[in-house]
């Protein structure tokens, strides 16, 4: 604007349409723009220079083909962002979106921030009106629409594009709103001496992923996220598994597309040779388009009839249903699986479950082979027991049979005596007829408490199904009491 170059002006549409059709969220940056346009007296007089319009026009190119794919996909990307990835719920916990921010970006700074934009609001310059306005909507619209947001997803990154422009001025503030105060240098060494902290604590977060096995003795295996540790000893055990069970390089199936992911970075395999099995994160997450566009999805696996293939599962991020579920789509679209191994990573925080596959159509439904489930019917969540108590309850593997059962307390096999008892009301339960020990699905076992110390302790099943796959039952709480012995 000072200048009114024309290559000015240029490289404004350039970037502006480069971002616009980057991402949605760059949207705000040109609404800023037009906000300044039509509020600031001094900046109306550009809706008269053709310059500027010269500029509009090249930015709109930037959505082109933002409108050409959602056209040509049913609107799909456009409608997961706006509609179909938020609840529009009102959600009570978004109206701390404020002070997330503020903690996240450590209270001073965050303090700071917002004391730049309200300057900036109040002063005589255009240009740095402009970033105010392009910070207040980062600001306050993501803070308005917090509680109508997506709660699944990471949206605490949102408004910090709205953020780094303010940065520019935040030194001239700073200066102004210490300069009377004697505590001006403590006021500055506080301020970057928490956010240094800040950003510590941060790294040291992200980081601790690396260090799983050192701190669960001291934190446990339910405080550290598993999400982003042991993919490199994966792929290790996932190419030892390929080695092992397949002449030849086979198929890669996966049940979510993170784990595919993890294998193309792994480069196991060829990455058209890689497919992922997800119908439910690849929606939630918006990923269902991308991946059918990149050939990844189940419809692209039925193309590749007669191939061997290896299934992976990730147990640890799967319930029951979603197990079963996902077994008996790979049954749909091959002639059964056999299971090879599993192996458990990050000290037990991660299972995976490894089956070779061939890839067909069968010409008719075939039995699927289910992972075994359990249930503790006695002791009930929460229950006193004394010496050597009973447990009781059911278990079975669907197409399959339970070959052993185990009983754990604090993660440790316990020794018992009893035997498998006979429970022919589960003929209700969905899987059950089809154990081929039906209807011998009870068990009831006498536990050896032996030195067991008094409290809470944990009680859960581990079930080792015929095929030799190992799963566990949902774990419950006991309170264990002996008896006092007479003196």
């Amino acid at each position: 604007r000072a200048t009114d170059s024309l290559t000015n002006w240029l490289a404004t549409g350039v970037v502006v349409a480069l971002g616009l059709s980057t991402h949605y969220r760059f949207s705000l940056f040109p609404a800023g723009a037009v906000l300044l346009l039509l509020l600031d007296s001094s900046s109306r007089q550009l809706w008269r220079n053709p310059r500027t319009l010269i500029a509009f026009v090249i930015a709109a190119a930037g959505l082109v083909p933002v409108i050409l794919f959602n056209a040509s996909h049913q609107m799909g990307s456009l409608a997961f962002y706006l509609v179909d990835r938020h609840p529009w719920e009102f959600r009570p916990a978004g109206l701390l979106h404020l002070f997330e921010q503020a903690l996240l970006s450590t209270p001073l700074l965050y303090g700071l921030l917002l004391a730049t934009g309200l300057g900036l609001l109040r002063s005589a310059e255009p240009n740095a009106r402009l970033v105010a306005l392009i910070a207040a909507l980062h600001i306050v619209l993501y803070a308005a629409l917090a509680p109508f947001s997506d709660p699944t997803s990471t949206t605490l990154h949102w408004p910090l594009a709205g953020y780094i422009p303010l940065l520019i001025y935040a030194p001239a503030a700073f200066r102004r709103l210490t300069s009377s105060f004697a505590i001006g240098r403590r006021a500055t060494a506080l301020l970057f001496g928490i956010g240094y902290l800040g950003s510590l604590t941060a790294l040291i977060g992200v980081g601790s992923q690396s260090l799983h096995m050192q701190l669960q003795p001291i934190v446990g295996t339910d405080v550290l996220s598993a999400k982003m540790a042991g993919w490199a000893p994966f792929a290790v055990e996932t190419r030892l598994v390929v080695a092992t069970h397949f002449e030849e390089p086979p198929l890669i199936v996966t049940d979510n597309y993170y784990t595919a992911a993890q294998l193309a970075f792994a480069k196991l395999v060829e990455p058209n040779s890689i497919y992922t099995l997800d119908t439910e994160k690849a929606v939630r997450d918006g990923r269902a388009l991308q991946l059918s566009l990149w050939g990844m999805d189940t419809e692209a696996l039925i193309d590749n009839k007669d191939s061997p293939a290896l299934l992976i599962t990730e147990d640890s991020t799967l319930n029951f249903g979603q197990k079963r579920a996902l077994l008996q789509q790979a049954c749909a679209v091959s002639e059964g699986l056999k299971f090879l191994q599993q192996i458990d990573l990050v000290g037990g925080a991660k299972r995976f479950s490894f089956y070779a596959i061939h890839i067909a159509e069968p010409a008719q439904p075939i039995e699927c082979s289910i992972p075994a489930r359990g249930w503790i019917d006695s002791p009930a969540a929460g229950e006193r027991v004394a010496e050597n108590f009973t447990v009781s309850g059911w278990a079975f593997a669907e197409s399959n049979k339970v070959e052993l059962i185990r009983v754990l307390i604090d993660g440790k096999s316990a020794p018992y005596s009893g035997s498998r008892t006979e429970r022919a009301d589960l003929d209700i339960v969905t899987g059950a007829l089809l154990d081929s020990q039906f209807p011998q699905l009870g068990y009831r076992y006498q536990i050896e408490t032996g030195d067991l110390s008094p409290g809470a302790h944990t009680l859960q099943l581990e079930l080792v199904s015929d095929s030799g796959e190992v799963t566990n039952s949902l774990i419950t709480e006991f309170y264990f009491s002996p008896i006092p012995r007479p003196n």
